[in-house]
């Protein structure tokens, strides 16, 4: 399957203001006359300071950021809620390590794991990052890193802190067995792994959580398995450092998640879904996503994964093939058009009460993306639910 690169033609007419002023006739050729240099107007010295500051711009360090196959730009430390894909490290056991560089070497700049040796090996996270490091030159600045808090509840019997001690010790320990394991200073996003057994306790692990976003050691916060929207919009509303991210199960027996994926949509949080393939195999061969995948000459699963990404969703993929690893990527290259959004809608998000009244407003983006980054090209805005 082709990729689609990004095209780095200027923009029509972008030379034009460097051309200078055009000559009168009497001083063109063959008259051997100098003519006077007009001074620059007011619009060439803006757009020369302009381009000055966006070069200088490019210069500053700071977390990288692609915007397409090379090319790098700083200073934006939420560039991976931009990925296309991240690469689910759960349940690879001892073969984490291999399948993390594999999927890195693929394309994949987003990694996500956990504190939850159950069934995550964070430490062999890391040591997928020192080799890409050491033997590929890919340094731990071009991988977006994702981890979570688990509450005890939820450990096995290996549990990596003191269960013993107060909730906000609990997170701050986790949080330094997570840098330790991953051998990094600091991780991009820390999501709490699920809610507590009552709200008042969920916030207090919120609250410890923002405390390590204050530290330096966290930079952006989300949660995971939640599926109650009224749940999620009581912590949203509390939080002081508000959720970028929530991640769940995407699953028909879960509604598919549409009333709280439309409250992240209105929120600008970062839906992730992951057993998006294990979950739908019924969806995979509707019409509607078959009929998809025949017009664009794409596996249906690429179908989905392009539908979510086209409402702002950023799939989770955990295969431990190279060849999938590559195709889930490339899912990212097309778009569904409109109307096949809309047959799509109706299988995947088919939402009740209240978020199934207005017309909500979902900015989706156009154009191709490369493996680094999903910087957007055009925006398209659509409209979702009854009219």
């Amino acid at each position: 399957m082709s990729r689609r690169s990004f095209d780095g033609t200027p923009p029509a007419g972008a030379g034009a203001f460097f051309d200078g002023p055009q000559l009168p006739p009497a001083f063109r050729e063959g008259d051997g006359t100098q003519p006077r240099r007009r001074a620059p107007n007011v619009r060439q010295l803006l757009l020369v300071a302009a381009l000055t500051l966006f070069a200088l711009a490019l210069m500053w360090p700071g977390t990288p950021r692609s915007l397409g196959s090379g090319f790098m730009m700083g200073r934006d430390r939420h560039w991976g809620n931009r990925l296309p894909l991240l690469y689910g490290s759960a349940w690879k056991e001892d073969q984490t390590a291999m399948n993390v560089v594999d999927a890195v070497l693929a394309g994949f700049r987003g990694v996500d794991t956990a504190c939850q040796p159950q069934h995550y090996r964070e430490d062999l996270v890391g040591e997928a990052l020192r080799t890409l490091k050491i033997e590929h030159g890919i340094g731990r600045e071009e991988v977006w890193l994702q981890t979570k808090f688990t509450p005890a509840q939820h450990q096995g019997a290996d549990v990596p802190y003191d269960p013993a001690a107060p909730l906000q010790d609990q997170v701050a320990q986790s949080v330094q067995v997570s840098l330790k394991n991953l051998q990094v200073t600091s991780v991009d996003a820390l999501l709490l792994h699920g809610p507590l057994e009552t709200h008042e306790r969920t916030m207090e692990a919120w609250r410890a959580m923002e405390a390590q976003v204050e530290l330096g050691f966290v930079t952006q916060l989300g949660i995971s398995n939640l599926h109650d929207v009224r749940r999620f919009e009581r912590i949203y509303d509390e939080a002081t450092v508000k959720p970028r991210v929530l991640q769940n199960r995407f699953s028909p027996q879960l509604g598919h998640d549409a009333e709280i994926r439309i409250f992240c949509q209105r929120r600008g949080i970062i839906y992730q879904p992951f057993w998006v393939l294990s979950a739908n195999g019924q969806q995979l061969k509707s019409p509607a996503v078959t009929a998809a995948a025949l017009a664009h000459r794409v596996e249906p699963e690429q179908v989905l994964f392009s539908y979510l990404r086209q409402q702002g969703a950023q799939p989770l993929s955990g295969t431990t093939s190279t060849v999938y690893m590559q195709d889930n990527l490339a899912s990212s290259d097309f778009a569904p058009t409109r109307a096949e959004m809309r047959e799509l809608d109706g299988i995947f998000l088919r939402p009740r009460g209240e978020y199934a009244a207005p017309r909500g407003r979902i900015t989706t983006w156009r154009g191709p993306r490369g493996a680094y980054d999903a910087a957007p090209r055009r925006r398209i805005t659509t409209w979702r639910g009854p009219r």
